[in-house]
């Protein structure tokens, strides 16, 4: 999922030449998360490369977070519910509201997200439904380190059996 939202806001920076800051958030939160997945994945594997007991559940809290913030921010620079050239029947907007207002009928080319291109319209879209994914996906993670740490964590280390005198 993560490598979807990369992908997907990649793409739609490399087609104007910059992005607006909650494109270049995303693509930020994607970044972070995918070089911090191949941490949690290796430590996950062999426990040799957990430096520390937190660090997992640190790791696993900062994507969470992230990419929430990530996905509820895009959400609401999008907007709207429909990439057609006008705003979706679905809006709670007066008619009358809508027919006065012209940054309500095009709604494609107003928003700046969308640039005035339904192809980005649909990239922002997709990768925001990805980063929610994503923000369950974090969160499901999170549970299960946090429960599985409760019981390992230790601050103080344990004398091993060649330092203990009789």
């Amino acid at each position: 999922m993560v490598f979807l939202v990369l992908v997907l806001t990649a793409n739609m920076i490399a087609s104007t030449g910059s992005g607006p800051a909650i494109i270049n958030f995303d693509l930020f939160v994607a970044v972070f998360a995918i070089l911090s997945l191949f941490y949690l994945i290796i430590a996950t594997l062999n426990e040799n490369f957990i430096f520390h007991p937190m660090l997992m559940l640190g790791l696993d809290i900062a994507n969470t977070i992230w990419t929430f913030i990530g996905a509820v921010a895009t959400a609401a620079m999008l907007g709207a519910t429909s990439c057609g050239n006008g705003v979706s029947s679905r809006q709670i907007v007066p008619s009358s509201r809508l027919r006065t207002n012209p940054i309500l009928q095009n709604y494609v080319k107003n928003n700046g997200i969308i640039r005035n291109s339904t192809k980005r319209c649909n990239e922002s879209k997709a990768s925001d439904v990805f980063l929610f994914l994503a923000f369950f996906a974090f969160l499901a993670s999170t549970v299960f380190t946090g429960l599985d740490s409760r019981g390992r964590v230790n601050m103080r280390s344990n004398p091993t059996m060649s330092q203990v005198t009789v």
